[in-house]
């Protein structure tokens, strides 16, 4: 079930950033056509530029909506 980038401006997610990690709550923000500001509702450790993130339906775990490479991180 992907989305199209302009449908996720807005858009509450769980989002996972590594393998293994929990899917913690987000919320999406389009910048560009391929740029993507992402905030988390809980703080998340060690997230580095370079890993991948993957969003999740938010009321259907199973399906994803998107991800992408995580290009920088603010604290």
């Amino acid at each position: 079930m992907k989305v199209p980038i302009e449908d996720l401006d807005g858009m509450t997610v769980l989002a996972n950033v590594r393998y293994r990690g929990r899917k913690v709550v987000a919320t999406i923000e389009v910048l560009d056509d391929d740029l993507l500001k992402l905030t988390f509702a809980h703080q998340v450790k060690a997230i580095t530029a370079g890993q991948s993130s993957v969003f999740y339906d938010k009321d259907h775990e199973d399906d994803v909506v998107g991800g992408g490479h995580i290009h920088s991180v603010i604290d």
